[in-house]
Formats: C-alpha cells, structure tokens, sequence
C-alpha cells in the first residue's frame, strides 16, 4: 500500500483505486471479491454475508445506469468479438487452404523417404535436437531406467544428511 502511496505523491497513476475486481464466468464483478472476502458456496447466505452482497449489487446496477451502459457495453462487446480467432485458434482448416497445403507437405515428404529411404536424412528436414550426428539417435528412458535414478538420487540424499 505504501508503494501505491509513494507513486501517487511523485504524480504517477493511482493504482489504490478500482484495483482488485474479481469476475465470474460470465464477467459479472462479485461484490466484495477485491477487498479480500471470498465467499463460496453456503457461506453467501449467511445474514452478515448476504446483506453485504445485496446491497452490494444494488450499489453495482446504480453504477451500471450511471454508467450509461459503458461497463456492461465492453463486457457485452468483449463476449461478442472476441472467440477462438483472437486467441489464434482461426477456423483455417473450413475454408480447406490449410488443409491443401498439409495434404501437398504430407504427400512430398512421403515420397522423399520413398526415394532416399529411412537411413538418409531429408533434404531440408532437421534433425532431433540432441543427436550428435553419431548415428545415435534420442531414446527415451524406460520405467525401469527412471526407477533406478529415482532410488539413486534417494540414496544420494540419504548418505549427504548422515554424513
């Protein structure tokens, strides 16, 4: 709080004010959410508790009429715009572009290892990071091999607390 404080008085923004809102799923603010009070379930209808609520919910829909619709027009238009395609999850695979295209990769690729065979690297196709050019390629640990790490790594622990 103090920082808030300081940063205000050098003329900087004021962060004590309208900070904390907590939201539910459906962008509602729940009352009392950012001074440090959650409620959940059974709790809310306690007496103390739900005339807290209620009258905190009569004070947000004041606001909102205030408002004239700013706050609850930005939820309205953020529920509305923004989908998978914001977040870069595009619907690319309806339209069939990208799908041609793996298609077309797919069939090129199947046809270089039909051509060079499976000892030869492709052209233009990278190695696993992590083979040295050896020949010795990744291999995964089997359960026994994480077994035996994890009892080493037991016994490690053991003998440097005793001695």
């Amino acid at each position: 709080m103090a920082k808030e404080v300081q940063i205000r008085n050098l003329g900087g923004p004021n962060y004590t004010r309208g900070g904390g809102r907590v939201y539910d799923e459906d962008g509602k603010e729940i009352p009392g959410g950012g001074k440090g009070y959650r409620y959940f379930g059974r709790a809310r209808e306690l007496p103390g508790v739900k005339e807290m609520f209620e009258a905190a919910t009569k004070k947000r829909s004041a606001s909102e009429l205030d408002d004239a619709g700013g706050r609850k027009m930005d939820i309205e238009m953020f529920k509305k715009h923004v989908d998978a395609a914001y977040f870069g999850y595009g619907l690319d695979e309806e339209d069939g572009s990208l799908l041609a295209y793996e298609k077309k990769k797919e069939k090129e690729a199947f046809e270089a290892v039909l051509k060079k065979g499976d000892d030869k690297p492709i052209d233009g196709w990278e190695p696993l990071p992590g083979d040295q050019g050896d020949g010795v390629e990744w291999q995964l640990p089997t359960l026994d091999d994480v077994q035996e790490e994890l009892v080493e790594r037991r016994r490690r622990k053991l003998l440097d607390k005793i001695g």
